[in-house]
């Protein structure tokens, strides 16, 4: 046994030098399944000729740790050739996508055993997407530049150089951008469910100028426009150090992109309002584009159960992170299940089912309030280390008087103390957040003499002040 013992600590220490050694890799998913040649770095690759266009997996890139996100001239490209050889048969055989279990109720869904009346999703809308495979092969059947942008926690972003521009709205559309998967050994199913959900979500609200639109998707692989003015964190984090800040007015345009946004999430399902929640909700996640702030990135979304004879609300635990964004009814359940040893004192172990929609609406709530104060949560005043048990009390980080006194602002901070009602019961929707903000919107350009009889989009878009992209980023010091 002592020998066992000692050669397995001996490997796992020689594992963990290697790696150590190497690279963290990252692998990005293209639509078709060869693995291309790449270099020692990593930073340019040459994909070599597949004529099997039919694996959802895809080809991938190897990227490395090192490479940052930085500007466009200094960034170097990815060389990208996809081969058109019987392209058209091959993705023209790949079947739609469909949910396999993304709104299946698991054993955390309340599926109690109530004979019949068992939970069922909310509305009847598509659970299907079908690939376009055919508009993402024609982008990329010539070669074509990708240059690194961004990514997340699943999820990394390239820009595509296209030819001319390819966006009838909008003059200057030259590039757009391919959100691809990350991962390290082998992508999941639920990282798979996740990207099928966020493009589904895209393709069934094009029609808000409020949601991030989509191109295409094959694999897992979306096109989707080009966001190169950073997001509303980016914003935040360029005001705490020193960057422009938006003015009153604009701050009110904003305040109503995110609401319509959200209200335009909840009622994807026709008829049929809270029917489906983004689950994954904060500033980081309402990307710039054409003067709007748009909502974006569904891949934790989650269509809402109820029971199919009482209609009763089945209860579905959130993922939503980070933590302090929660809603004080979603923090009790997560100390409740999860993380009980961690638990503020005084935490009730009586557990409540909950709307994951009402939650949601407090967190649009705490969005509006960083967004507006450029703070973080309890940022300046006491007590911060008990923030979670702080919340779940009743209690709410203070918003400067000088916002109350503003005559656009002020309507902000209403609806953000309306979002924070400890009962969730109280808290209003999300359209109704959106129609308090329009209608005193329109009541302050009114004073102005401004026409606004008909609210268009046009007349919310903004110009976003030139960001500070380097600085002391203290945002988890506030979780």
């Amino acid at each position: 046994m002592k020998t066992v013992y000692w050669n397995t600590l001996l490997y796992s220490a020689i594992a963990l030098l290697y790696l150590r050694s190497v690279k963290w890799t990252l692998l990005l998913s293209f639509p078709s399944t060869f693995l291309g040649d790449h270099d020692d770095i990593g930073r340019q690759v040459n994909i070599k000729t597949s004529t099997d266009l039919k694996s959802l997996h895809g080809r991938v890139i190897y990227l490395t740790e090192d490479l940052k996100v930085v500007p466009k001239s200094r960034r170097p490209p990815f060389i990208v050739t996809i081969s058109s050889e019987n392209f058209q048969d091959d993705s023209q055989s790949m079947p739609p996508y469909n949910f396999s279990h993304s709104h299946k109720v698991s054993d955390d869904d309340d599926d109690d055993d109530n004979g019949d009346d068992k939970c069922v999703r909310i509305g009847n809308s598509s659970k299907t997407i079908r690939s376009s495979c055919n508009v993402v092969h024609e982008v990329f059947s010539s070669p074509r530049q990708l240059y690194f942008t961004d990514w997340g926690t699943v999820s990394v972003v390239m820009e595509v150089e296209m030819d001319s521009n390819i966006d009838e709205e909008n003059n200057n559309v030259t590039s757009i951008a391919m959100k691809g998967s990350l991962f390290h050994l082998g992508i999941t199913e639920d990282e798979l469910e996740g990207r099928k959900m966020d493009a589904i979500v895209q393709e069934q609200l094009t029609s808000s100028p409020f949601v991030m639109d989509i191109y295409g998707l094959c694999g897992t692989s979306i096109l989707a426009p080009l966001a190169t003015d950073g997001s509303l964190y980016d914003y935040v984090f360029s005001v705490r150090n020193g960057g422009a800040e938006l003015s009153p007015h604009q701050k009110l345009k904003v305040a109503i992109h995110m609401a319509e946004g959200l209200a335009a999430v909840h009622d994807s399902v026709r008829q049929k309002p809270h029917s489906f929640v983004h689950n994954d909700l904060d500033v980081s996640q309402f990307i710039f584009f054409n003067g709007i702030f748009k909502i974006n990135d569904f891949n934790h979304g989650k269509f809402l159960l109820h029971r199919r004879e009482s209609r009763t609300l089945c209860f579905r635990p959130s993922h939503m992170a980070p933590a302090a964004f929660r809603a004080p009814e979603d923090l009790q359940y997560m100390f409740t299940h999860n993380y009980r040893r961690f638990a503020p004192n005084g935490t009730s172990t009586t557990f409540k089912p909950f709307s994951l929609a009402k939650a949601e609406i407090y967190t649009l709530g705490m969005a509006h309030y960083h967004m507006l104060t450029n703070r973080w949560m309890w940022e300046g005043q006491p007590g911060r280390k008990n923030s979670m048990g702080r919340l779940m009390a009743g209690e709410r980080p203070t918003i400067p008087q000088q916002y109350s006194d503003d005559v656009y602002t002020s309507a902000i901070v209403k609806v953000i103390q309306q979002c924070w009602n400890h009962n969730p019961n109280e808290r209003p929707t999300a359209r109704q957040v959106a129609e308090t903000l329009k209608a005193h919107f329109v009541q302050t350009e009114m004073r102005r003499n401004v026409t606004t009889s008909a609210l268009l989009p046009d007349q919310l878009r903004i110009t976003m002040p030139a960001l500070v992209s380097d600085g002391i980023d203290d945002f988890d010091d506030y979780l």
